[in-house]
């Protein structure tokens, strides 16, 4: 299953990064579609930017506030190193 996930600039499997990823190619392919209110006798919702919005903020707040959480970063800011080399 790890094969499955993104991984981090260190290395590390991530499920946030994974999940935002997916996330943000769902809302995008979502507002592609929308161009075109059908295809064949599939209706396509129009796209709303409040519901992409909606689903999108979760998600990317929690990979964010996991990036902002994690102990090395922190640390780093404290010697006053960046976190990626």
């Amino acid at each position: 299953m790890k094969q499955l996930l993104f991984k981090k600039t260190n290395g590390q499997p991530s499920w946030s990064l994974t999940f935002a990823v997916v996330a943000f190619a769902a809302t995008t392919l979502w507002y592609v579609l929308s161009i075109a209110t059908n295809l064949g006798p599939i209706h396509i919702r129009p796209f709303v930017g409040a519901d992409a919005m909606l689903y999108l903020a979760p998600v990317l707040a929690q990979y964010f506030g996991s990036k902002i959480n994690d102990p090395k970063a922190v640390l780093n800011n404290v010697k006053g190193e960046d976190q990626e080399p």
